[in-house]
C-alpha cells in the first residue's frame, strides 16, 4: 500500500471511530514547511499529528524524528504504519475520549 493511500486509509478509520467528534484534519505541506508530520487532527481541546509511512521499516526523512518527538512533548504525535496502525488509533480513541 502506497502512503497516501494509507493516509486515506486511516483518515476513514478515524472518522468511523469518532463520528460524534468533532474532528478538523489539516493536511500539512511538505514542500513549505519540510519534515513536519504529513497530518495534523485538532479535536475538542486536544490535538494529534501523525507522520505517516508505508512500512515500519521505511526510511525517515532528516528532521522527521525531532519533529515528531518534539511534537509528542506538547501533544500526542506519532508515526503510524500498517503494522502499528490499531496501537495508535487505541491511542488517539484514549486522547480525544478523556
Amino acid at each position: 500500500m502506497l502512503e497516501a493511500e494509507f493516509k486515506v486509509h486511516v483518515k476513514q478509520k478515524i472518522k468511523d471511530r469518532f463520528p460524534n467528534l468533532d474532528l478538523d484534519f489539516i493536511d500539512t505541506n511538505p514542500f513549505y514547511f519540510r519534515s513536519v508530520p504529513d497530518l495534523i487532527i485538532l479535536g475538542p481541546n486536544v490535538w494529534a499529528a501523525l507522520e505517516f509511512k508505508r512500512s515500519e521499516h521505511a526510511s525517515h526523512q532528516p528532521n522527521q524524528d525531532y519533529f515528531v518527538s518534539r511534537l509528542n512533548r506538547k501533544g500526542y504525535a506519532s508515526f503510524i504504519f500498517p503494522e502499528n496502525m490499531e496501537e495508535v488509533l487505541n491511542d488517539l480513541e484514549r486522547l480525544f475520549r478523556s
